[in-house]
C-alpha cells in the first residue's frame, strides 16, 4: 500500500491512477452521513467536470437516505445489496470516508481479495492495520474535520472558481462532521479559510444550507420519544457517567417507520443524551436489522475517547467498532444470543460495569 500523508503527492498519483482507468466506482460506508455523502459528490463532480471522465459511478451497499437529495448529483447515486457483485465491471474503486473495508459491504473479505485497484481517502483514525493495507494509495489524515475537508484540498483547492453546486456539496460534508463547527478543536482551525471561500464563491447561507436536510418527521420523533423513555443514566467507578437507551425491533416494525425517520432521529437523540448533566458520553442500542445489532455513541471533550471504546467492545463481544473520538459505533451481524434490545443493552451495561477498572474498555 503506497499511504500518502503529503496532499500534493497523493493528488499526483491520484490524478494519473484517475485518468489511466477505463471505469471509475465511488463507494463510501453503509449507513452514509453527511460526510459520505458530501464526499462522494464531491469527487464525483471533479472527475466529470474537470477530468471529464467518461465512465464513473456511485454505489452503495444498503440503503440511502434521500434527505439530502437537493445535493447536486444525488440523483447519480446507485444502491446495490452486494457491492462485490459489481466491482468487476470496474478497474478502479475510490473508498471514501472509511478506511476499514468491512463499512463498506458485509463481503469485505472477499473485496480486500479482489485484484482491483482501489484508492481510499478518509480521517478517521484507527488500530487495524491489517485493513487498511489493503489499499493501492491511501490519504488518512485523522487530523482533518472530515473527509469532505481532504477532498477540497486534493481535487478542489487549486481551482480558480469553485461553482455553487460544487460549493454546496463540499461544505455539507464539513457542516455535518463538525456538527455546525461544535466539535472542532485546536489544530483544525484553518478549515475555517474553506470555508470562508466556499460561503463567498458559492454566495452560500448556513443556514439555508442547513434547511435542505435538516427537518424532523412525525416519525422521526416518535423514535426519539421511545430512545428517551429507554434511556438509563450509568454512574462509574472511575470513567465519566453516561446515558444508555434503546429501541426495539417489535416498535420499529409495528410502525413500519423509513429509513429517514430511523436515521434522523438517532442523529439527534446521540447528541442530545450528551446534553444532559451528568453524562458526558452516550450509548445506543438498536438493530439494525433481524440479525444485526448497531451501538452508536456520542462523547463530549471530557468524556471518553468512544473510538476506542468501540473498538475495544467490538472485539470483546465480537463486533467490529471504530469512528471517531468523540462519534463512533459497532457493528454485530448475525446476532443469535439476544432477542431483545434490552437484553443487549443490559449486557453492555454490566460489562463496562465489570471491566472499567480494568482498562480492557478504554485504551
Amino acid at each position: 500500500m503506497k499511504t500518502k500523508i503529503n496532499i500534493d503527492e497523493f493528488r499526483e498519483d491520484f490524478l494519473r491512477i484517475c485518468k489511466n482507468s477505463q471505469k471509475i466506482l465511488i463507494t463510501s460506508h453503509q449507513s452514509p452521513d453527511g460526510d459520505s455523502y458530501s464526499s462522494v459528490l464531491g469527487v464525483y463532480w471533479y472527475l466529470k467536470n474537470i477530468i471529464l471522465h467518461p465512465q464513473v459511478d456511485i454505489c452503495y451497499e444498503g440503503e440511502i437516505t434521500t434527505k439530502f437529495s437537493y445535493f447536486e448529483n444525488f440523483d447519480k447515486i446507485k444502491v446495490s445489496e452486494d457491492l462485490l457483485g459489481i466491482i468487476n465491471n470496474y478497474d478502479l474503486i475510490i473508498f471514501l470516508d472509511g478506511s476499514q473495508i468491512y463499512r463498506f459491504t458485509k463481503k469485505y473479505d472477499e473485496l480486500q481479495k479482489s485484484k482491483i485497484t482501489k484508492i481510499c481517502i478518509d480521517h478517521h483514525d484507527t488500530d487495524n492495520v491489517t485493513v487498511t493495507n489493503n489499499f493501492d494509495l491511501s490519504l488518512i489524515i485523522p487530523e482533518a474535520t472530515s473527509t469532505s475537508e481532504l477532498v477540497y484540498k486534493v481535487l478542489f483547492e487549486g481551482l480558480k472558481e469553485i461553482p455553487k453546486r460544487a460549493c454546496e456539496v463540499i461544505l455539507l460534508g464539513i457542516l455535518t462532521d463538525t456538527g455546525n463547527f461544535r466539535f472542532i478543536v485546536k489544530g483544525q482551525e484553518k478549515v475555517f479559510d474553506i470555508v470562508q471561500r466556499l460561503i463567498y464563491e458559492g454566495e452560500l447561507n448556513i443556514r439555508n444550507i442547513n434547511s435542505k436536510y435538516e427537518g424532523v418527521s412525525e416519525g422521526a420523533f416518535l423514535i426519539i420519544q421511545e430512545f428517551i423513555k429507554n434511556a438509563q443514566l450509568i454512574n462509574l467507578k472511575t470513567k465519566p457517567s453516561f446515558i444508555i437507551t434503546f429501541i426495539e425491533n417489535e416498535f420499529l416494525e409495528n410502525n413500519d417507520f423509513s429509513i429517514e425517520a430511523i436515521s434522523d432521529a438517532k442523529e439527534i437523540i446521540t447528541q442530545s443524551l450528551v446534553a444532559i448533566s451528568g453524562a458526558t458520553w452516550s450509548v445506543m442500542v438498536y438493530p439494525k436489522t433481524k440479525t444485526e445489532i448497531k451501538i452508536s455513541t456520542r462523547s463530549l471533550p471530557d468524556g471518553i475517547n468512544v473510538r476506542i471504546f468501540c473498538e475495544n467492545l467490538g472485539k470483546q463481544l465480537g463486533g467490529k467498532g471504530g469512528g471517531h473520538d468523540l462519534a463512533s459505533g459497532v457493528n454485530f451481524e448475525n446476532v443469535k444470543n439476544y432477542v431483545y434490545m434490552k437484553d443487549f443493552k443490559n449486557a453492555v451495561v454490566q460489562y463496562v460495569i465489570e471491566n472499567e477498572e480494568s482498562q480492557v474498555l478504554f485504551s
